[in-house]
């Protein structure tokens, strides 16, 4: 899992991402990333057995998409 505090930028997170990442990315809870992946509104996301995990070029695109930003700005400092 990341520690928040060592995210610095996009570079040094690796290609793909955990649920526990993007949670503590978010600050969501990791059964929530899970649901949001499971009904296609993470994009990027791939389910290996039971678990999710996450390209990072196509969430730091999403990310970075102004109708994101304009849809999160109420809930992250982006």
């Amino acid at each position: 899992m990341i520690n928040k505090r060592r995210f610095l930028n996009w570079e040094t997170l690796p290609v793909l991402l955990d649920a526990d990442t993007i949670s503590a990315l978010l600050g969501i809870h990791r059964s929530y990333v899970s649901t949001m992946a499971k009904q296609g509104k993470i994009p990027g996301a791939k389910q290996i057995g039971r678990f999710w995990y996450f390209e990072k070029e196509a969430l730091r695109n999403y990310f970075h998409s102004e109708e994101t930003r304009t849809k999160l700005s109420k809930f992250l400092a982006l």
